[in-house]
């Protein structure tokens, strides 16, 4: 189904407003660590205002976790369903390239590894394998 992000007024349903790095990881593989794992978590608050976005990664050498938290506004009134699914599809990618900037540049540092580029992410995917998992 295809859906029109803009309002009546031309402007756009949600804007980004701000963010910041509430959480940063960045040190040498354990002897108990997982090695060569990517993983995201998407949250949201309780007021379908701020999205909170984690990215864990793991090498041979380094794990790196970085959670920013991203602060949008919505045009006008939706409906709840229709904000979270805004705000964990479209709030998560407007995050993410902040996310692999931060993660390659804080990497390339490392004398003992290459720069850390993380691969691309479908979030529209992600948001219908979590509501299907859901009914499940």
């Amino acid at each position: 189904m295809e859906r029109n992000i803009l309002s009546d007024e031309n402007n756009p349903v949600i804007s980004f407003e701000n963010y910041y790095i509430s959480e940063m990881q960045f040190r040498k593989i354990k002897k108990d660590d997982e090695i060569n794992k990517f993983k995201i978590d998407i949250g949201i608050d309780e007021n379908k205002k701020f999205v909170k976005l984690k990215v864990s990664i793991s090498t041979e050498i380094n794990l790196i976790e970085v959670e920013i938290i991203g602060e949008f506004k919505f045009a006008n009134e939706i409906s709840e369903k229709d904000r979270i699914k805004f705000l964990k599809i479209n709030g998560a990618a407007i995050l993410y390239p902040y996310i692999r900037a931060y993660i390659s540049n804080i990497s390339s540092f490392d004398k003992e590894a290459s720069a850390i580029i993380i691969p691309t992410v479908n979030f529209q995917k992600i948001y219908e394998n979590d509501e299907e998992s859901d009914r499940n």
